[in-house]
């Protein structure tokens, strides 16, 4: 398993597929339902990676099921990795859903960061489905929660989706709001402005 996330994060994705599939074949000869869980997330994110949304998707099913037979009670990530795929896959209703339960899993475990990831994750996706009024409240709440946890990159990237978000809504003064603001936060990071933002 270690050899297969050494590929994928060098983005040889094709190249972790059989080092996880073999870590996974390791888990099964023990009946190991917590490390079978893990094998089938990893490869899913793999078969995500390179494209096999299908694939992905029964892997992350799989570990779903895994996790949840061993009493796995942290189980944000996966269901993160499930709201990505269904959006990829164009299913809306289902990445929301996804999400949702993603949100609890944090707000329980305390990870605010991380709930703070997923609210932008579904501005984004309200964003991509015209849903404004969905998009404009989780988008709020994303840049309040990345504001308040200082994550100033992370507020700067969610202020160019609440100008694109007012643009879409021909809001002009909306949209000169966040832009503004955005300006302001790559000015105090001493960062050029995002190509988003531009």
């Amino acid at each position: 398993r270690r050899r297969g996330i050494l590929e994928y994060r060098q983005g040889r994705y094709a190249e972790a597929l059989p080092l996880f599939r073999a870590a996974r074949a390791r888990a099964a000869e023990r009946d190991d339902a917590v490390t079978l869980g893990q094998s089938d997330n990893d490869i899913g994110n793999a078969l995500r990676r390179i494209g096999s949304y299908r694939e992905a998707l029964e892997s992350y099913l799989s570990s779903l099921d895994f996790k949840r037979r061993a009493g796995d009670k942290q189980l944000g990530a996966l269901l993160t990795n499930l709201g990505d795929l269904y959006r990829d896959l164009g299913d809306i209703a289902a990445s929301r859903s996804r999400y949702a339960e993603a949100l609890k899993d944090y707000e329980a475990a305390g990870r605010k960061l991380d709930y703070a990831h997923t609210l932008d994750a579904l501005g984004t996706l309200m964003l991509d489905a015209k849903d404004f009024d969905a998009a404009a409240s989780y988008l709020d709440s994303a840049r309040t929660a990345f504001a308040a946890l200082g994550a100033r990159p992370d507020e700067l990237r969610i202020c160019a989706r609440l100008a694109r978000l007012a643009l879409d809504r021909d809001d002009v003064p909306a949209a000169t709001v966040a832009l503004d603001r955005g300006m302001a936060l790559a000015t105090e990071m001493n960062l050029p402005p995002s190509a988003d933002l531009s």
